[in-house]
């Protein structure tokens, strides 16, 4: 039941934070950042985070310091507020990048305290390091989650089975304890009654049924579904019109396997209610 939680969650958690990091990148850059997170999302194979990141590259992430308006490399004030977004040279007063040494209009060597002091700088971008980490880590582990489930599941199994149209006359079921439990359920009036029965011997899971109804006779037949991550392997006992003189369906049905059958009941193609008690045997041969 953990391994289809967590490959749901996987699957749910990495759009969400694909979504998250492109929303707040392409806000920061002045995009469309609605737009391009259902590009990011909804692509498929992560091709539109893959475009996504190349048109980025195109749009700045520099932002003015006082006014946090979007603003471009070239730019040597504030379009929004006329704040300096450059430092000049000292000789010529020539617009300076971060990355110079010298002036390229005149020549002086630019002191590296004057480059450090420089205003405009974009802000470091550790999100895409976390998020292609997170593209890489969560595809893989849920390729091996998958392919332990899918043993898991495929380990399991039914190894025999036995299933019988009783009568209430055969001698099999002069047992007190059987006896008894019929005869409640006479008393306690017309309907579907099931006693269950579990035993472990080894590795082995015997599930017993004893299926008894006291208000008509109906045809019985069983088949079995084996489970899956999210649900346990059952029987389905199947009532149909009957024609015989009898007023009652007695049906034994017995499985071995690696774990516990669950029982359902169906008529006409849809499950009806019924009364379980469960016992620690039920002795029939």
């Amino acid at each position: 039941m953990l391994i289809p939680i967590i490959l749901l969650v996987l699957m749910v958690m990495l759009p969400i934070a694909i979504g998250i990091y492109v929303y707040r990148d392409a806000k920061n850059r002045s995009m469309n950042a609605a737009l391009w997170t259902l590009v990011a999302i909804f692509a498929p194979g992560f091709i539109g985070l893959i475009i996504y990141l190349v048109v980025r590259s195109e749009h700045s992430a520099l932002h003015c310091p006082q006014c946090s308006a979007p603003v471009q490399e070239r730019f040597a004030v504030c379009p929004r507020c006329g704040v300096p977004l450059k430092d000049h040279c000292r000789k010529c007063d020539f617009p300076l990048e971060q990355d110079w040494s010298v002036c390229p209009n005149c020549g002086e060597p630019i002191p590296p305290e004057q480059r450090e002091s420089m205003s405009v700088r974009a802000k470091t971008d550790t999100g895409i390091k976390k998020l292609l980490a997170l593209v890489i880590i969560a595809p893989t582990l849920f390729c091996i989650l998958l392919v332990v489930g899918v043993s898991a599941y495929s380990a399991g199994g039914v190894s025999q089975s036995v299933s019988a149209t009783m009568s209430l006359d055969d001698p099999s079921l002069e047992n007190q304890q059987i006896r008894s439990w019929i005869d409640g359920c006479d008393g306690a009036g017309e309907g579907i009654y099931v006693l269950k029965a579990v035993s472990k011997e080894g590795d082995a899971v015997q599930t017993q049924y004893l299926i008894y109804r006291n208000d008509g006779h109906y045809d019985v037949d069983a088949s079995i579904s084996m489970g899956g991550w999210l649900s346990k392997s059952r029987v389905t006992i199947r009532f149909r019109d009957g024609e015989e003189a009898q007023d009652y369906s007695l049906f034994y049905y017995e499985c071995t396997g690696d774990k516990e059958i669950d029982i359902r009941i169906r008529q006409f193609n849809r499950s009806v209610k019924f009364r379980m008690e469960t016992a620690e045997a039920i002795p029939l041969p």
